[in-house]
C-alpha cells in the first residue's frame, strides 16, 4: 500500500552557505513544515520520488563524510532526519544543484 498525499507539501528552502552542514557537496535544504503526522507521511513520499528520479543516495552526514574523502562521489539528493524535543524530528531533503531544484519546484511546487 503506498502513501497518498492528503494535501500538498509546506515546506521552506533555503540555499547552503557555510552555516550549514553539506553545503561543499549540496546547494538547497528543503525542510518539511506542518502537522508531524502528514509531514513525516510527506517526507517519506517525496524522499521516495527523489529515489525514483535521481537513483539512490544517503543519509546526508554519511554523504558528506563519503565526498570529503572521495571527491568523485557525487550524489544528486541526501536527507536528514534531526530530533528535537526527544520526540519530534525535522525533516530535510537536500539538493545537490540548480538541475535538481528546478525539477523539484516543478514536481511539488
Amino acid at each position: 500500500m503506498g502513501l497518498t498525499m492528503s494535501a500538498t507539501p509546506k515546506f521552506t528552502v533555503s540555499k547552503l552557505d557555510t552555516r550549514f552542514a553539506g553545503h561543499r557537496h549540496l546547494k538547497y535544504r528543503i525542510k518539511l513544515l506542518g502537522d508531524y503526522t502528514v509531514r513525516y507521511d510527506q517526507y517519506i513520499q517525496i524522499r521516495n520520488w527523489c529515489w525514483d528520479t535521481w537513483g539512490s543516495s544517503c543519509e546526508r552526514d554519511i554523504l558528506i563524510d563519503l565526498a570529503d574523502k572521495d571527491e568523485s562521489f557525487i550524489r544528486k539528493w541526501s536527507w536528514h532526519a534531526e530530533k528535537y524535543n526527544k520526540r519530534f524530528y525535522d525533516l530535510y531533503i537536500y539538493l545537490a544543484t540548480d538541475q535538481e531544484y528546478v525539477m523539484f519546484k516543478l514536481k511539488w511546487m
